[in-house]
């Protein structure tokens, strides 16, 4: 039987250790890879729900670039309407966004607080409406990242300061009834690039 000393056993333990290391990252990138690839799909399918899960699936395998996986669930979530998982996953975005990258998040983060208020506008919610417009301007304020969507949070949160007057409730609800059959006509009118989230990233 052959006796392996133990400076032998120690050399080959940590001979073995930095190629334990490469195989666990090319499994978790190869992982990450195909968890992008299958949250793609989803999203082109039209499936963002699915998509969402797939991202979220992949985030703790992000070694190269962390912020791409709650990128794309955030942009996921943002076109299931799932608004609230949007903004967390923007906001895990932004911790590890590199700087050239940082004006995609800010804008996908600052137009799904724009849906939210809307969202609150629509339920006649005009306090949240403040806070989600805010929350919007904040995201981008002095980034340079998007001054016309900027400009537009900004008069959209004077629209809905000056809301909080004395008209009647039956001019407050037949404004929103207006609002409502605008937003029905310009339904199936395509937005402009500015008003929709960034693609999410493709590998």
């Amino acid at each position: 039987m052959i006796q392996i000393d133990d400076e032998r056993r120690r050399l080959l333990v940590m001979g073995a250790l930095p190629a334990l290391v490469a195989l666990v990252v090319a499994a978790g990138l190869w992982l990450l890879v195909h968890g992008n690839a299958s949250g793609r799909d989803d999203y082109d399918s039209g499936r963002y729900a699915d998509a969402r899960s797939a991202f979220e699936g992949a985030h703790d395998l992000g070694v190269v670039s962390p912020w791409i996986a709650p990128f794309n669930t955030g942009t996921a979530a943002y076109r299931a309407k799932e608004y609230e998982t949007a903004v967390a996953a923007f906001n895990r975005a932004l911790d590890d966004v590199p700087g050239d990258r940082m004006c995609d998040v800010r804008v996908d983060l600052a137009l799904t607080h724009e849906a939210i208020a809307k969202k609150a506008e629509a339920d006649g919610e005009n306090a949240d409406r403040q806070i989600a417009l805010r929350d919007g301007r904040t995201a981008i304020l002095g980034t340079g990242c998007n001054d016309a969507l900027e400009k537009r949070l900004e008069d959209q949160i004077k629209d809905a300061s000056s809301s909080n007057d004395d008209r009647s409730e039956d001019q407050k609800i037949d404004d929103v009834e207006a609002k409502n059959r605008a937003a029905a006509k310009a339904k199936d009118v395509e937005l402009e690039p500015k008003n929709e989230p960034h693609e999410q990233i493709q590998w």
